[in-house]
C-alpha cells in the first residue's frame, strides 16, 4: 500500500465534472487502476438521506464497479467523495467507517469552489490506527 495516488488529467477532469455537477451535496465514487496509477473512474450515485452531510453509495452500482474492476484485473485505489462548497477540505467523523471499510484505498476529498465553476481543494488521504493522514495525491498529463 502506497501512500501516492497518480491521478491523471483525463480523470481528473471527469472527477471535478462529477463534483461540480452537484456543488451544494456530497458526490461520491471510486478509482480504479494498477500500483498507484488511477485508469478508470467510477461515479456512484449517492443515496444518503443527508446529502449535504455525507454520502452512502448505492449499492447497485457499488458492487457492479467493484465487480468490473476484479474482472479487469485492476485494484480499487480510492474512494473519492465532495464536501459542499466552502466545506473544510479534510474527513469529516462520518467519513471514518467507509474508510474502514475499505482499508487499502485512499479517500479523496474534494470541494469545489463557492461559485462553482472549479475545485478549490482536492486532497488524499489514508486511513490507519491513529485515524486519517494525509498522503500525496499526484496529478499528470498523459
Amino acid at each position: 500500500m502506497r501512500n501516492l495516488i497518480t491521478l491523471p488529467v483525463n480523470l481528473t477532469r471527469q472527477l471535478q465534472d462529477h463534483v461540480l455537477s452537484q456543488p451544494r451535496v456530497e458526490v461520491c465514487g471510486m478509482l480504479a487502476g494498477t500500483d498507484h496509477l488511477a485508469s478508470h473512474i467510477y461515479p456512484v450515485e449517492n443515496i444518503s438521506d443527508q446529502p449535504t452531510h455525507r454520502f452512502y453509495m448505492h449499492p447497485d452500482q457499488l458492487f457492479q464497479a467493484l465487480d468490473e474492476i476484479e474482472r479487469n484485473g485492476l485494484s480499487l485505489l480510492a474512494i473519492y467523495h465532495s464536501h459542499p462548497a466552502g466545506a473544510r477540505p479534510d474527513p469529516s467523523p462520518d467519513d471514518a467507517p467507509t474508510a474502514s471499510w475499505y482499508p487499502n484505498a485512499a479517500q479523496i476529498i474534494a470541494v469545489p469552489s463557492q461559485d462553482g465553476q472549479s475545485l478549490a481543494s482536492l486532497r488524499a488521504f489514508r486511513w490507519g490506527r491513529d485515524g486519517f493522514r494525509e498522503i500525496e495525491l499526484v496529478r499528470i498529463s498523459v
